[in-house]
């Protein structure tokens, strides 16, 4: 993921799930958290969803 300057393109849309994934709007891939981790300062990525924990996410 790049940070950006936000605008209304279909790239930065993205849906909160009721199971804690985040959905890019545009492909229907998921936020993940690069190498299956789940710990800090990971890299994020757009991924395939498959329900792993790098792919949920809780707000506070």
């Amino acid at each position: 993921m790049t940070l950006w300057d936000c605008n209304t393109q279909g790239n930065q849309q993205f849906r909160v799930n009721s199971d804690g994934s985040v959905t890019a709007v545009a492909s229907g891939k998921c936020l993940d958290v690069n190498g299956n981790a789940t710990t800090n300062r990971k890299k994020v990525i757009i991924w395939d969803c498959h329900g792993a924990t790098n792919q949920r996410w809780t707000r506070t």
